[in-house]
Parts: structure tokens; C-alpha cells; sequence
């Protein structure tokens, strides 16, 4: 039986895994509901992958979403940039 101590910090472990999961799970919601590109059978259908499997279905849906025109250009413009040196750096410095 293991000691009362080691018990407790795998709880801990277990419910701070949790809270990150949550946290990306509602990340991924919110940007699956802002997304004009997708229409109502494939928002439901990512709605449900991601409530029923939480971590593996946030994970897919952040890996295998397309990046929208604006997305694309904005990382572009912000590349080349800091390529330049002649703009913020990632932290806004």
C-alpha cells in the first residue's frame, strides 16, 4: 500500500492533467464556433469528436484544421518581419 502522501500528489497530478485538457477542450470549441469556414454538419460533426474523445479529439482538430487565408497571411507578414528584424519580435519587444 503506498504512503498517504504519494496518494494525494498523484490526485493532484491527475486533476492538473484534467484542467489543461479542459482548457484546451474549450479553446478548441470556441475556435471550431468562430471558424466561418465550416458549415453546420462539420462543426457537429468536430463538436462531437472532441466532447466524446476530449484530449484526442482537441488534438485532431488542431492538427488537421485548415489555416484560414487570414491566418496565413498574418504569420507570413509577422515571418518576414522578425526576418527583417524590422518589427516586434514573438514577445512584442
Amino acid at each position: 500500500m503506498p504512503p498517504l502522501a504519494v496518494g494525494f500528489w498523484a490526485m493532484q497530478a491527475r486533476g492538473v492533467i484534467w484542467i489543461v485538457v479542459a482548457i484546451a477542450m474549450v479553446c478548441g470549441v470556441v475556435d471550431l464556433m468562430r471558424r466561418p469556414d465550416l458549415d453546420g454538419r462539420q462543426r457537429a460533426a468536430w463538436l462531437l469528436l472532441i466532447l466524446i474523445l476530449p484530449l484526442i479529439g482537441t488534438v485532431m482538430y488542431f492538427y488537421l484544421r485548415p489555416t484560414l487565408p487570414e491566418e496565413g497571411k498574418r504569420m507570413f507578414a509577422v515571418r518576414e518581419s522578425m526576418r527583417a528584424g524590422d518589427g516586434p519580435g514573438p514577445l512584442g519587444r
